[in-house]
């Protein structure tokens, strides 16, 4: 005997695409931010910003350990933005305010969460070196996570709960 299921197969399904697509979305958004300011301004290779990734883990000894500490890089970028956007979804079950209306003011306000988090909480937590203070990678950082990475985790969440706009979807009772 089978136990009914709250949501149709298909509804779990479309949800769960949305959740980990819109997490590889923003995690590469992010990574080309990063990777693009560091090249661009101040001559880092991709690779390099990558192992900072995996210096949380790893330490100092990622920028030894070449290709495999890149490929853990990117696994950390990936699993820390499903983290993001699942987060985000999970609450906005319990406060539907938040992707009801409001998108833009709640996804900035999550943004500017996510950097405090990451840069005052993940990062002094793990074994990575202190964060950059340069001032324009500070300023742009924050401007990212707020406009961009936050805004688009709140419209990630909206489209996975309440479906694209004039079909919503049916909600657990």
């Amino acid at each position: 005997m089978s136990i009914p299921s709250r949501l149709p197969v298909a509804t779990v399904t479309r949800t769960a695409t949305l959740l980990i697509g819109g997490a590889v979305f923003v995690g590469t958004l992010d990574l080309i931010y990063a990777c693009g300011y560091w090249r661009l301004l101040h001559g880092v290779p991709p690779a390099r910003i990558i192992q900072v990734i995996a210096s949380g883990v790893l330490g100092r000894h990622s920028f030894d350990e070449g290709g495999i500490s890149v490929l853990l890089g990117l696994v950390l970028q990936y699993a820390i933005s499903f983290v993001m956007v699942w987060a985000y979804y999970m609450v906005s079950g319990w406060m539907p305010a938040l992707i009801r209306r409001g998108i833009w003011i709640y996804g900035v306000l999550y943004g500017l969460w996510l950097y405090v988090a990451m840069n005052d909480i993940v990062v002094p937590l793990s074994a990575a070196m202190k964060g950059s203070t340069v001032p324009s990678w500070v300023v742009g950082s924050i401007l990212e996570s707020a406009l961009l990475i936050g805004p688009l985790i709140a419209w990630i969440a909206r489209r996975a709960r309440v479906g694209p706009p004039g079909r919503e979807m049916q909600q657990p009772a």
